[in-house]
Order: structure tokens, then C-alpha cells, then sequence
């Protein structure tokens, strides 16, 4: 407050500084803010095209897939949602990218210029019988669960003591019965297949994060105006896609104010084991249908209020924020750097290495 308002006794003129999105908020003078929705799409669906080329196993480009990744850390980055990106959502995608790694390693040999890690893993016979390692694993992970009510270390203890029986020289299993099934896997680790495997998680990578820059640096009412641009497009799917998205903006806010509200009664007073805490969600999801329900209820309430029929047709439109020039410059260089990747042949890694020799690298 400054000295001119205190005197006058009248409060000072604030500027906003954050506009709500679809599922967080970001700065209202950040460069995507004032791109148009449009070109957000084409930004993302050109340069997902350019990176399906990049980790095609033809033509890897791990150079290009990390540069890309890059820029859209530095776009998410501008828009001011990263730090909370962080704390969300990435926590999920870096499971999922480490799966996709050794999905990849352990379902795709390729033998490569340089073996770094071969054994087979599975004769193609399955065994019945009595294990001792195995007894002593479940063994630890339900007395781990017993006694602390959590499965994390458990599973970690059991899967040791498991290893180290194994390493011992006497044969601590009897066999039942055998028979065929499937066909043998040898776990073959090569540079090859490291090196396909590292650019197609860097390909993903870039791919989510670009949805989600799309995701949380656009409003629903951009959508629906880019709707209304298309020609022929019938007012009720418009009216029909605006609900929907309105919905989804307001339960994840609903959500938020559930949530605080477990909190505020203590949910997280006492340390509960994964069980406790899927109840928990689950608990949530009671109130959270009963809120929609209401919601979607007064929504038709204010159309019926308000005449409307599926029939009718609205008089009146404005678009908030039509095509710029800044944005024709995106749309041109989002379909330019499309056609330089999939169709001339650009490869970022192939030039760099080009490159290299002469920098005296």
C-alpha cells in the first residue's frame, strides 16, 4: 500500500497477476498467456509429429529429444506453473519413464557393438515346487507388514535376504513338476539398445511435457471460442464441450476443497500404511459425486432459467482473443521445423557429430 493510499484512506489499484487454467493457474503476462489457443495445438501436435521421427529406430535423434525437453521446461518454466508441476504430476511420469526404460532393455535385445550384460533370466520351463528363498521373502513381507503395517521395506528386506540365499552353494529348492511354457529370455543389455531405450524415454519425456504445457497455460473459455471459429460447427456441441470442461475446472477445485478439509480433521495426524490412505481417497470420492451431481443440477437449473433449447441458436458472439501476428509466427515455425525434421532429414545428433570433428571435440 503506498503512502498516497494511506492518506487518502482509499485502497490501492491491484494488478492481477494469475489467470486460472484447466487444472492450475498461470501468469497473465507469461508469453503463453498471450499465444492463442490455436497455436498452442499446433505447437503441440507439430512438434509431437517431429518427435516421432526423432525416436524412430531409423533415424534416433537423442540431441533433438533433449533439446526439445529442455524448451519445454523453459516454457513451463515462463508460465510460472514448473515449481508445481514438480510437486504433482512429474512424480508420476518419472515411474512410468523408468518402466518404459526397462520395458524396452529387457523386451528388445539388440546385441549392438558392445555387450555390457548378458545372462538368461528364463529357460522356458515352469517349475512347481518349494523354494527357500522364496519362503523367506514372503515370509519378511508379511511379518514386515504385520508388525508395521507397511510394505516398502519389506518387500526391499525380503528381496535381499532372498538374493543372498541364492549366492549360497547348495541348492535350496525341490521341484515338483515342470513343464514348457513360452519361449527362453536372455536379459541382453548392449550400448545399442541403452542408446535406443535412453531416446525414446527422452521422446516420451518431451511429448508429456508438452501436454502438459497445453493443459496448464489454457483456459476453458479459449477452447470454446476456438470452437466457435470452426465453420459449421453446431452451437450445442460447442455449449456441450464448455460444460464439460467448466465441470472439470470446477471438481478440480472441489477436489482442492475436500482435500483440505480431510486435513483440517486430522487425516494426516498419524502415519497409516498405502491401504489406510486408498481408503482415504476413496472416502473422498463420496463427496466429490455428490458435489458434481449438485453442480451439473444448477447448471441445468440456469439453461432452463434462461430459455434455452437444444434448438435454438445463439445471437451474439465475440472472440476473445483472435489469431495475432505473434501467433502466425509460432504456426509458421511449429509447421516449418515439421517439415525440416520429417521430411528433409534434419537430425540434430547426426550434425552435432558432424560437427564435433572440426571444433576439435
Amino acid at each position: 500500500m503506498n503512502r498516497e493510499a494511506i492518506l487518502e484512506g482509499t485502497p490501492p489499484k491491484q494488478k492481477r497477476e494469475w489467470v486460472r487454467t484447466f487444472l492450475f493457474s498461470m501468469r497473465i503476462h507469461s508469453p503463453l498467456a498471450r499465444l492463442h489457443v490455436i497455436t498452442k495445438i499446433v505447437l503441440v501436435f507439430g512438434v509431437s509429429m517431429a518427435l516421432l521421427n526423432m525416436i524412430s529406430s531409423t533415424s534416433l535423434d537423442p540431441v533433438g529429444c533433449v533439446l526439445l525437453v529442455i524448451l519445454a521446461f523453459v516454457l513451463l518454466w515462463l508460465a510460472g506453473v514448473i515449481k508445481w508441476l514438480f510437486r504433482s504430476y512429474l512424480v508420476m511420469i518419472y515411474p512410468t519413464l523408468i518402466s518404459l526404460f526397462l520395458t524396452w532393455i529387457v523386451f528388445n535385445p539388440n546385441p549392438g557393438t558392445r555387450i555390457v550384460f548378458e545372462r538368461q533370466v528364463y529357460a522356458g520351463t515352469l517349475n512347481l515346487g518349494i523354494s527357500v528363498p522364496m519362503i523367506a521373502f514372503v515370509a519378511i513381507v508379511v511379518g514386515y507388514y504385520l508388525y508395521t503395517k507397511q510394505l516398502y521395506w519389506g518387500i526391499v528386506g525380503g528381496a535381499v535376504v532372498a538374493i543372498l540365499i541364492n549366492q549360497l552353494p547348495y541348492d535350496l529348492s525341490w521341484t515338483v513338476a515342470s513343464f514348457s511354457f513360452f519361449r527362453p529370455l536372455t536379459l541382453l543389455i548392449s550400448d545399442q539398445t541403452i542408446y535406443v531405450a535412453v531416446t525414446k524415454v527422452l521422446g516420451y519425456a518431451a511429448m508429456a511435457l508438452l501436454t502438459f504445457l497445453l493443459i496448464l497455460t489454457s483456459r476453458d473459455i479459449e477452447v470454446i471460442g476456438a470452437l466457435r471459429k470452426v465453420p459449421r460447427m453446431p452451437f450445442a456441441v460447442c455449449l456441450f464441450s464448455t460444460l464439460m470442461l467448466r465441470s472439470l475446472n470446477v471438481a478440480v477445485i472441489d477436489y482442492s476443497t475436500i482435500r483440505q478439509a480431510q486435513v483440517a480433521r486430522g487425516i494426516n495426524v498419524r502415519k497409516k500404511n498405502i491401504v489406510a490412505k486408498l481408503g482415504d481417497y476413496a472416502y473422498l470420492t463420496v463427496p466429490l459425486i455428490a458435489t458434481m451431481m449438485r453442480h451439473s443440477i444448477e447448471m441445468s437449473d440456469a439453461l432452463i432459467a434462461r430459455g434455452y433449447e437444444m434448438g435454438s441458436k445463439p445471437t451474439i458472439y465475440r472472440e476473445v482473443k483472435p489469431l495475432r501476428a505473434m501467433d502466425w509466427l509460432f504456426i509458421l515455425a511449429t509447421l516449418l521445423f515439421v517439415v525440416v525434421v520429417r521430411y528433409w532429414g534434419l537430425n540434430f545428433t547426426e550434425t552435432v557429430a558432424g560437427l564435433a570433428p572440426g571444433l576439435g571435440l
